[in-house]
């Protein structure tokens, strides 16, 4: 079947629509990165004061540090995110109509019509269902839950959702669904030991397919691999590891520092004991 377009003007703003495409997408790489700054200055900013500073010397000004300041910042990256989202899905529906010779009478009022409808099927979940499913709101909690209550299980991040973020028509509507249990959130519970050199990890990466972690020295045995894989050292689990799987472990790796923080300053307390 032919797939070329036969109305130059439908081309004309097909190729449009296609550079406007890479444009927002190169945008929404780097309203992610702004997200993972936001994570990890408030990630910093709480694990300096709960860890690092000295407590007989907190200051007022120390003291106003309010987690839920980022999480704001964090909340309105994630909701200008998911616009983006809705744009790109509308346009690019678009850009496949006119590959198709579909005719379009307005490419401005088939955009803005069919971008209300999105909206209207994004509006339909409730905001805190939204935000107890997202992957980097999940990271976000986590990584401010456990530099404050590391060993602990993170409470039910829906129920956190439901709470802050659900308003009173979502309350009612719970009262007769039951569809929240559809929702499972999960905590990652992860060993500080690499599966490889069976010691603490040193620049723990993660396998994006199985979620396990490893030190950076995975990379070398990938290399040595003649199909440029592994399977994942961890035992039990059937998933492979290539290079284009790993991604590092941020959250990991603030565990592994505050540990060698804590080991330091308990030595360094007992040292006092005998002096």
């Amino acid at each position: 079947m032919d797939n070329s377009i036969d109305n130059p003007k439908n081309m004309i703003m097909a190729n449009k629509l296609g550079a406007i495409l890479n444009d927002q997408y190169k945008l929404m790489t780097d309203m992610n990165k702004v997200l993972n700054h936001i994570k990890e200055l408030a990630a910093d900013k709480l694990e300096y004061v709960e860890l690092y500073q000295d407590k007989s010397q907190t200051t007022k000004r120390e003291s106003t540090f309010n987690v839920d300041d980022f999480e704001k910042f964090f909340i309105e990256q994630l909701d200008n995110i998911d616009e983006l989202k809705i744009q790109n899905k509308v346009i690019e529906d678009i850009k496949k109509k006119l590959n198709r010779n579909e005719e379009i009478d307005s490419v401005n009022k088939e955009y803005e019509a069919e971008l209300s409808l999105e909206r209207d099927r994004y509006q339909c979940q409730p905001k805190y269902k939204r935000y107890a499913v997202n992957k980097e709101f999940r990271e976000f909690r986590e990584t401010l839950w456990d530099v404050k209550n590391e060993g602990r299980t993170m409470p039910s991040l829906l129920e956190y959702t439901r709470q802050k973020y659900g308003r009173d028509e979502d309350i009612l509507e719970i009262e007769h669904e039951e569809n929240d249990d559809e929702i499972v959130i999960t905590n990652r519970q992860e060993s500080m030991i690499c599966p490889l050199t069976k010691k603490i990890m040193i620049d723990p990466l993660i396998n994006i397919r199985c979620e396990h972690s490893y030190s950076s020295v995975i990379k070398e045995y990938i290399k040595q691999s003649n199909e440029r894989r592994i399977e994942c050292p961890v035992a039990g689990c059937k998933h492979y590891v290539t290079m284009s799987d790993l991604r590092p472990n941020k959250l990991l790796a603030r565990k592994i520092r505050r540990k060698k923080f804590q080991e330091m300053e308990e030595e360094m307390e007992e040292r006092e004991k005998y002096e």
